[in-house]
């Protein structure tokens, strides 16, 4: 079993699935398995993965998806291939620090945590994003639910 699986789903990522997956097999966290779904891509997506998969192949598994089930959809067919100990969701136009899962599997593993999650950098507009206020640590009851859930748009990173 693998720490962490990170999920990518990828359409048409031509312009950003290299970078993506350049900075998932060069994380510091060395017991990651990188699932790549191809969602039906119409450019040269499926050749990306392939030669990132061909290039790691300890690390990077790769699924030519038949039709465009969208992000969930290809999410959701990912997860039957997953054995890690975390699942982590990163988008193909997303690219992550060097030691993001390496810190978050630690901080799981130190609280015991079902979930961990971290602030993003949205390069776009130079802005960086964290809330982490002590009131949502803790067992996840409806409260926090909802003050997690509706209080953020990650466009960079989550991790389970």
């Amino acid at each position: 079993m693998k720490k962490v699986s990170v999920i990518v789903p990828a359409y048409n990522a031509h312009d950003t699935l290299a970078r993506c997956l350049g900075s998932l097999v060069n994380q510091t966290l060395q017991d990651i398995e990188i699932i790549v779904v191809n969602d039906a891509s119409t450019d040269d997506t499926w050749e990306i993965m392939s030669r990132c998969e061909k290039q790691f192949p300890d690390k990077v598994i790769i699924i030519d998806g038949d039709r465009n089930r969208g992000a969930g959809g290809a999410r959701n067919q990912a997860l039957d291939l997953a054995s890690g100990e975390y699942i982590g969701l990163v988008d193909s136009d997303d690219y992550v620090a060097p030691r993001m899962y390496e810190l978050l599997y630690e901080k799981a593993k130190e609280g015991d945590y079902d979930i961990v999650d971290s602030g993003y950098y949205q390069e776009a507009t130079d802005t960086a994003r964290l809330y982490t206020g002590d009131d949502l640590t803790g067992i996840l009851d409806d409260n926090k639910r909802k003050k997690t859930y509706c209080r953020r748009r990650i466009s960079c990173y989550q991790s389970f």
